[in-house]
């Protein structure tokens, strides 16, 4: 995982007391106003990258990864529906190829309860140049997105990024409107003006629409081989303080567990866990001022799997650093 910024924190510890049971509801509320865990997230997501060019001309950005995005030119419109024409743009974009990064931006990969395979995820805004007015795809408009790969999967989809109400995320499902929306995989080169060029090797789509984007597919197994999954952790971690993910192996596939209130656990809710995946079971925590926990537990998904695990003290670059290694 490239790009992981660094942060000189220091390195804070808290001394609990370990009990048997949690609180009545999982909806634990610790005292202190930074016991949240978004916190973290606020801290971390920083990824983003930005290039200013001139709305009349377009342009083509290539990524640290040597993807491309063509835009293409007078394609943004305003909040009013009105042609963005004669100044410049701000256009904001990241990719998402690693599982570590995945977790940094909670964004797991599940579509309507089913697993998804990602070949990467994307997210895209413009803005004018003082980043005061947001702008959007003009209808009808697209953006070409190159994305390489070393080993490209056929059948990928498209997805688009939601919200639910109960605080889930989920991928929603882009039903093509033409063979032009599907998820070929390609080779290209692309020269600039200064005579460079770039070869690049797997998925070239479009997107018509600046949102988060999915590249994925389903890992579809019969559902004899599904399974719940678990964690328990001490009383002191809680869905107001704690995420918690099961991080596969073998595929690029992030599951978010969710506090069940009635099973004192985090579990996953859809019962979707293959059996017999190896998976690495990560929790991560906010506990206070700057004060973070981690967990993490190996396993080979069994049936109804269970796991307890026993957060220690880290500092943000630490979980950084671990998540890194996904």
């Amino acid at each position: 995982m490239k790009g992981l910024k660094r942060f000189g924190l220091p390195f804070a510890a808290i001394i609990f007391f370990l009990s048997g049971c949690y609180q009545d509801e999982i909806e634990f509320i610790p005292s202190g106003t930074n016991a949240d865990i978004q916190n973290f997230f606020s801290a971390i997501q920083t990824l983003e990258d930005n290039v200013l060019f001139n709305v009349n001309d377009g342009t083509v950005i290539v990524t640290d990864d040597n993807s491309l995005l063509h835009i293409g030119p007078k394609i943004f419109v305003d909040a009013n529906g009105n042609l963005v024409e004669n100044s410049d743009v701000r256009f904001e974009y990241l990719l998402i190829k690693d599982k570590g990064v995945l977790i940094m931006y909670n964004k797991p990969t599940i579509s309507d309860g089913r697993l998804l395979e990602s070949g990467g995820v994307f997210h895209f805004e413009a803005w004018n140049a003082d980043g005061t007015e947001r702008y959007y795809l003009a209808p009808g408009a697209s953006i070409q997105v190159q994305s390489t790969s070393d080993n490209p999967i056929e059948g990928m989809q498209l997805f688009y990024g939601e919200e639910l109400s109960d605080g889930e995320y989920n991928w929603d499902f882009i039903e093509p409107e033409s063979p032009d929306w599907a998820v070929p995989i390609n080779e290209w080169i692309f020269g600039d003006s200064t005579n460079m060029f770039i070869d690049g090797f797997g998925y070239d789509f479009l997107i018509d629409s600046l949102t988060w984007i999915n590249c994925d597919i389903f890992n579809d197994i019969s559902d004899d081989l599904k399974t719940m999954a678990c964690v328990e952790l001490p009383e002191q971690y809680t869905n107001q303080n704690t995420v918690v993910f099961a991080v596969f192996t073998d595929i690029n596939s992030v599951v978010a567990l969710q506090g069940d209130p009635n099973l004192k656990m985090f579990c996953e809710p859809y019962s979707q866990m293959p059996i017999g995946y190896d998976v690495t079971f990560v929790s991560i925590s906010a506990l206070g001022n700057d004060e973070y926990y981690f967990g993490m537990k190996n396993a080979v998904l069994e049936e109804n799997h269970q796991e307890i695990i026993f957060p220690e003290s880290k500092t943000l670059q630490e979980i950084l650093d671990i998540l890194g290694m996904f």
